[in-house]
């Protein structure tokens, strides 16, 4: 059944449930960054779970049968109805029109064999609704959805988690049978009897050391730049307008958040606290009219501390979501890796100089153990250690299409024309969000700006908000927090679903 072929019934329901908005226009740790951050999934994949649970909702409303989620989608349940008010008033009253219960199983056989049978029914009736089959990675069948997990809460400011790379999910036996063989191959060229490079006398390893260094670094590159051309899914997009598309493909995340600081000072929005010998601190100007401000600069707005102040550092840390949210916006128009990709491209890029640096660790510790000087070799390991962090801080985050546009950006707005050009004294504040975008926050080192510079320049004040992850502020679960029903929607005989005739 194709949409074409929706009763007005279920094509009423369905514009509703596309136009649901989970979060206040002015929210700085949304729903979706607070779903992805809980579960440890990438904001691409919760903002994709989202969408699967609303076709969820729909299938509860429509299908005629009681519904059971996946794991992945019962997880947006359990966190939307912590949000009380949009899930009771907002989506159950208002969209749904009749209320939407989430019933937990009772246990046993007979509860285990309902539930199979009906997660089989949902299954079939999203092929039959929306005219495609379900993605199984938030959709498994019926035999990975309903194997046996364990889950508990973890406080992990007390206990270490270790999380599985992205990358290491596209791993394929072959990929890992290659790695393999290229480090036996090395080692067993540079050790075998005749060439054993672990016996060479020091001047000799140290100009090996160097040269395999060198061709390690072309390796790193030539490798990066096969891995990162079959990253591209997605044509790119147009060149972005604006100004804060602007200054994350510029700078990050740490631009993006300095574009709109400019912005609300040029407004009179925002207050300043120096104390001597301790890291400024920032709030809002709550005196100040803040009418038609740009939505980002809103929810920056909103971040900021109302009744004092806070150091510039914590507030970047909690507007870590909002740039979070705008690198997805810009890798799904193909502008920007999103964060795995890039961790992805600096584990193939990093791979050919670890095997040279273990190859000069392994001939440190041969030395060591032989008593034979070994200091300019471990200097040779130190620069190593240099190069390689430099290696992986320059990975670029623009895709080419990115490069691109932000080439072609540099043409019409060339950095030098633009600020020697500025009168920031008489400086709207769209322009000046613009100035930063293009140029850095090194615009702002003028008579008129220079109290925020100063301030975002001073000790304590670099946290870098582009990266992945929410920070500490806003960020803990709430009072009754999610977990009401137990497990998750198929685990374990957890959270059943709908239950009867929802």
């Amino acid at each position: 059944m194709s949409q074409t072929q929706w009763t007005p019934e279920v094509r009423a329901i369905w514009a509703k449930l596309e136009g649901f908005q989970f979060d206040e226009d002015d929210a700085v740790f949304g729903f979706e960054a607070r779903l992805a951050k809980e579960n440890g999934w990438s904001r691409e994949f919760a903002s994709r779970v989202i969408q699967e649970y609303r076709r969820f909702l729909l299938l509860a409303m429509c299908a005629g049968h009681p519904v059971t989620p996946s794991e992945e989608v019962d997880q947006a349940w359990h966190l939307h109805l912590v949000y009380t008010r949009s899930y009771w008033e907002r989506l159950c009253r208002d969209v749904l029109g009749r209320p939407l219960h989430h019933e937990p199983t009772k246990g046993g056989v007979d509860e285990g064999e309902k539930f199979h049978a009906q997660y089989e029914r949902t299954l079939a009736s999203y092929r039959r609704f929306f005219d495609e089959a379900p993605t199984e990675d938030v959709w498994p069948d019926v035999r990975m959805c309903f194997k046996p997990k364990r889950h508990q809460r973890v406080d992990v400011l007390r206990h270490w988690t270790l999380p599985k790379p992205e990358w290491i999910r596209r791993l394929r036996p072959g990929h890992v049978l290659l790695v393999a063989s290229a480090m036996l191959v090395a080692f067993g060229v540079v050790g075998c009897q005749e060439i054993n490079v672990f016996d060479w006398r020091g001047p000799e390893f140290l100009e090996f050391f160097g040269i395999g260094l060198l061709v390690a670094l072309l390796l790193s590159a030539i490798t990066e730049s096969a891995a990162r051309k079959k990253m591209l899914t997605t044509e790119p997009g147009e060149v972005p307008t604006d100004p804060y598309e602007i200054a994350f493909l510029g700078g990050g995340g740490r631009r993006m958040v300095d574009a709109a600081f400019a912005s609300l000072y040029s407004r009179r929005l925002l207050k300043f606290e120096t104390p001597q010998n301790s890291p400024a601190k920032i709030g809002s100007n709550e005196q100040a009219d803040d009418a038609a401000i740009h939505p980002v600069e809103a929810r920056v707005r909103a971040a900021l501390p109302r009744h004092r102040t806070a150091e510039v550092r914590s507030v970047r840390e909690a507007l870590r979501p909002i740039t979070e949210e705008m690198q997805q916006r810009l890798a799904s128009r193909g502008l920007v890796l999103r964060d795995e990709q890039v961790s992805y491209l600096r584990f193939v890029a990093a791979f050919p100089m670890l095997v040279m640096m273990t190859a000069g660790v392994v001939k440190f510790l041969t030395g060591l153990s032989r008593g034979k000087p070994v200091l300019f070799l471990f200097f040779g390991l130190i620069v190593s250690v240099i190069v390689l962090a430099l290696r992986m801080k320059f990975v670029q985050r623009r895709t080419k299409a990115g490069e691109a546009a932000w080439s072609q950006l540099r043409v019409m707005q060339p950095p030098a024309e633009l600020k020697s050009s500025m009168d920031f004294a008489r400086m709207e504040p769209a322009a000046a969000a613009l100035a930063v975008a293009m140029i850095g926050s090194s615009a702002l080192a003028t008579p008129t700006y220079q109290p925020l510079y100063d301030t975002i320049h001073r000790r304590g004040a670099g946290a870098d908000s582009s990266g992945g992850g929410c920070g500490s502020s806003g960020c803990g679960s709430s009072g009754c927090g999610s977990s009401g029903c137990g497990g998750g929607g198929c685990g374990g005989g957890g959270c059943g679903g709908c239950g009867g005739g929802a």
